[in-house]
């Protein structure tokens, strides 16, 4: 499960369709069976020391079982969770993640978080343009400023290990990427630093970046 497209998700359309009970007790189901892979939770509605993860009402009090069943009710008739059964231990539920739920997250949404992991983001001009503007009109690797005379795409692995995606193409200069050639982003920001290009504050957050841009935090806006 993809917790950031998740949250993503959650706060920009599943959120406002909830009330704040509503959306306590579906954080607490979802994070107690998607968060762990498993697609349904046993609640233990019946018992008194049920406590939710979001505290809303006064002092920290406990949401009563009459509203936990109410609550539980309305989710499935907005289509976010199915009440499968009852159990001795409570009440089977398997959530449902708002990609999952009809009609929540638009179609345009979802097809801009595909395109985006498939998009070819060397090849392509507006691909390419994105990458330019992710890394602010420098360099990556040497922090060089860039124009349109200076200025490559990068693979951070080279493209026999890599691919196009932005996850693995950064803004370069052209003195970096011939230089770079077919080593990594990381051992090429080792060498930067070992040369006196880079102070380690500054490797230390090429670095950072490097990590984030490899599992897709940083992403470019197309």
């Amino acid at each position: 499960m993809d917790t950031v497209e998740f949250f993503r998700d959650f706060v920009d359309f599943a959120g406002p369709k909830l009330d704040t009970y509503e959306q306590a007790i579906y954080l607490h189901l979802v994070r107690h069976s998607r968060f762990k892979d498993i697609g349904e939770y046993v609640m233990p509605v019946e018992s008194a020391s049920l406590r939710l993860a979001i505290g809303i009402a006064k002092k920290g009090a406990r949401i009563s079982r009459g509203v936990i069943r109410r609550k539980l009710q309305s989710l499935q008739e907005k289509g976010f969770v199915r009440i499968i059964a009852k159990e001795y231990r409570g009440t089977r539920i398997a959530p449902l993640l708002p990609c999952e739920v009809v009609g929540v997250v638009p179609p345009a949404a979802i097809m801009a978080k595909m395109d985006l992991e498939t998009f070819d983001f060397y090849s392509e001009p507006s691909g390419r343009e994105a990458i330019f503007a992710r890394e602010n009109g420098k360099c990556f690797y040497c922090l060089a400023l860039l124009n349109d005379r200076n200025r490559v795409i990068d693979h951070i692995l080279p493209v026999a290990c890599g691919d196009n995606t932005y996850r693995n193409c950064v803004a370069a200069c052209l003195s970096c990427n011939s230089e770079k050639g077919e080593t990594s982003g990381e051992e090429f920001l080792r060498v930067l630093c070992r040369k006196g290009r880079l102070s380690a504050e500054e490797f230390d957050s090429r670095y950072r970046l490097l990590q984030s841009i490899q599992i897709g935090l940083e992403k470019p806006e197309l």
